[in-house]
């Protein structure tokens, strides 16, 4: 294959990969393919054709030749007009500069396509192309979606007025289908990953996501509470902030917290919950992160409260910690980086440090069971650009069948996803509210991939491909005295 730049490999998204479409596997081909060390995908399970290692190989050779015989792709934003795409682009972008966003439907039209999203939309009609190969392939014709985000990504084109309407029409101009680069990456990044989960892996992961990003990256969706979470809104007026801390204040009343207890929050974050904890319920509490800007944060948190004595925050790996028990352990949103390769071991830690009428509160955000093509493709854009690493986001059954065989029992289950609908789309107004700030500070590239993050996931969540859970779990022990957990 012909050697090519970096910038030719970032600008994936310009070339010609449509051709290359494969059929998605199934949720447990694409989550829990550690055991399968050496191949790209997992083998078939239930009925369900995938990939396997040696089907992989011959795929990416007939991909390698197909590129050797293709040309290179041409250079974004190419300003020559040669054929009618090319001027129709260089139209619409006069009339983003005279007249501002256009939407490019009317009302009528985009209200159509809503409740029929199969209707005769023109991805043209949305975009403003940068590019002109981009333009003449895919102005008429139905574009990958991962080829649209990564062309959003980099500029190869715009896309004028509201992300989250131009999304809700998606499905009449995109397709959900595997592309060589899913390929290219689940062999050489995912899978690798997924396998590994060691600590040095995971700590370094986290330093990526959290330590080089920076605070500030996050504070700018976050809001001055920085929980990373679900928050749980009691009116639709509740504003982030107070939703946040209701969100803690819920948690409390499930595991039954009182201020004799001992609290573990494994993945602590910047220390919300913990923040809640010490200074409204008088407890005790110890989390642990991996990320050095989260510990500094959430101790420096925990002294202008005046609870620096009840609360703390330690760099630290869960499988690394002192021998020591606790009355209660919770875990929100973190164990989907734990793995699917180290999720039993996870369970069993955590049963080590916890009493044994102690309770575990775990929440997670989980793809659907029955998968269909959208959700493997927002599970693999989460994975690659959004958090590295998180491989564990399983469907309840799954995460729940690997905790009963580490010996714990389900007391409550709670499905939240559409809480996660209000806080993506707070988030999101939070994020584009500071453009400008974000873009100085880490570029337009990073602006695009966090705001199509947040508004592709409010409609997954309406959707219910992916749904946030909230599940209690208790030692599943004979002697235990359940009616006094």
């Amino acid at each position: 294959m012909e050697r090519r730049s970096k910038d030719d490999v970032m600008r994936e998204s310009a070339s010609d990969l449509e051709s290359d479409d494969v059929e998605p596997p199934t949720v447990e081909s694409a989550l829990l393919a550690p055991k399968a060390a050496g191949a790209a995908l997992r083998a078939q399970r239930e009925g369900v054709t995938v990939l396997r290692g040696p089907g992989l190989d011959t795929k990416l050779q007939e991909l390698s030749k197909s590129a050797r015989e293709s040309s290179a792709p041409s250079a974004l934003r190419d300003s020559s007009a040669r054929d009618s795409s090319a001027r129709d682009s260089s139209a619409r972008d006069g009339a983003a500069r005279d007249g501002g966003a256009r939407e490019g439907l009317t009302r009528e039209s985009l209200a159509v396509a809503e409740m029929n999203p199969k209707s005769a939309i023109l991805l043209s009609d949305r975009v403003v192309f940068n590019d002109e190969r981009l333009a003449r392939k895919y102005a008429s014709e139905s574009i990958p979606i991962s080829i649209l985000y990564e062309a959003y990504f980099e500029g190869a084109l715009d896309i004028p007025g509201d992300l989250v309407s131009f999304l809700r029409s998606r499905n009449a101009f995109v397709k959900h289908t595997i592309t060589r680069q899913h390929l290219q990456w689940a062999v050489t990044n995912f899978v690798p990953e997924m396998v590994a989960h060691s600590r040095d892996a995971d700590a370094r992961a986290a330093r990526e996501l959290f330590d080089e990003r920076g605070n500030d990256f996050f504070n700018a969706f976050l809001g001055e509470r920085m929980s990373f979470s679900c928050a749980h809104f009691e009116f639709p007026t509740d504003s982030l902030e107070t939703a946040s801390e209701q969100a803690s204040s819920r948690i409390c009343d499930k595991i039954g917290l009182r201020a004799s207890h001992r609290v573990l929050d494994v993945g602590a974050g910047w220390g919300a919950f913990l923040s809640h904890v010490a200074a409204s319920r008088g407890a005790e509490g110890v989390g642990v992160t991996l990320s050095r800007q989260q510990e500094a944060y959430a101790n420096r948190r925990f002294a202008e409260l005046g609870v620096e004595h009840q609360a703390r925050v330690q760099l630290a790996d869960y499988r690394d910690l002192p021998a020591e028990k606790f009355d209660r352990i919770v875990s929100i949103e973190s164990v989907e980086r734990v793995g699917v390769k180290n999720l039993k071991t996870f369970f069993e830690k955590l049963a080590e440090h916890l009493t044994d009428d102690g309770l575990l509160f775990l929440q997670w955000t989980g793809l659907r069971r029955q998968l269909e093509p959208e959700d493997l493709m927002w599970g693999l854009f989460i994975n690659k650009h959004i958090l590295p690493g998180a491989d564990a986001g399983l469907p309840l059954s799954s995460m729940l069948k690997v905790a009963e065989k580490s010996g714990w029992e389900v007391r409550s289950v709670e499905n939240i996803g559409l809480q996660y609908v209000q806080t993506l789309r707070l988030w999101l107004a939070n994020w584009e509210a500071r453009r400008e700030s974000v873009v100085a500070q880490h570029g337009e590239r990073w602006f695009r991939t966090w705001q199509f993050f947040l508004a592709w996931s409010q409609l997954v969540a309406e959707q219910g491909s992916a749904a946030c859970f909230q599940v209690v779990l208790n030692k599943n022990l004979d002697a235990l005295d359940r009616r006094g957990l």
